[in-house]
């Protein structure tokens, strides 16, 4: 009978967080594209005033210069899962911290810390890249 209750229970909890994690997947996709749109757009302008040749030489530096700076790609799926799901494994492990008996606490804790551990990792990621780029 334990054992039905539990599964019930993560039936519950899957139905809960499927719809949350694709709707959140979504709008996240949505604000990329929108962001690109708007990149695009703002190199092409820069760009144009480049080609007019109606900026001096200090000024096309300038300009050349910040272009070079937003050349960032956007993060990748492979860069975006695991914070999706640490943010998912958090919030199931402070589920199971309120709700579960001593072993479902036990279990919400181990998965709380993994999920905070996937949350940050692409923080450390870059960071770990922005020290490598620095000159020594």
């Amino acid at each position: 009978m334990g054992v039905l209750r539990e599964l019930m229970l993560l039936a519950e909890v899957l139905l809960i967080v499927a719809p949350v994690v694709v709707v959140v997947g979504l709008l996240r996709r949505a604000a990329a594209t929108r962001r690109h749109a708007l990149e695009v757009e703002r190199l092409a302008t820069m760009r144009a005033a480049i080609d007019r040749g109606v900026l001096g030489e200090a000024d096309r530096e300038q300009v050349l210069a910040a272009m070079a700076v937003g050349q960032q790609p956007p993060p990748s799926p492979a860069q975006s899962w695991p914070v999706a799901v640490g943010w998912v494994a958090g919030f199931v492990g402070i589920g199971l911290l309120l709700i579960g008996d001593q072993d479902l606490r036990a279990t919400g804790i181990v998965v709380g810390l993994l999920g905070l551990g996937l949350v940050t990792l692409p923080m450390a990621q870059r960071e770990l890249a922005r020290r490598d780029r620095r000159p020594a």
